[in-house]
């Protein structure tokens, strides 16, 4: 826990500049991965959020 851990835009980052292709595939799909990680999110943040305010109404 105490150890430096990678974060996955770092990971992108590095990937994509790689010369590589099977990095910057890599890279492709992590940063696919976090925008529907991102889009996920924000989906169900917004219906809890309604959810909570028709519950006090």
């Amino acid at each position: 826990m105490l150890r430096p851990m990678s974060a996955l835009p770092l990971q992108i980052y590095i990937y994509a500049s790689s010369p590589y292709p099977a990095l910057q595939q890599q890279a492709w799909s992590a940063a696919f991965v976090l925008v529907l990680l991102i889009l996920l999110l924000q989906y169900s943040a917004k219906h809890l959020i309604a959810r909570v305010l028709r519950v006090k109404a």
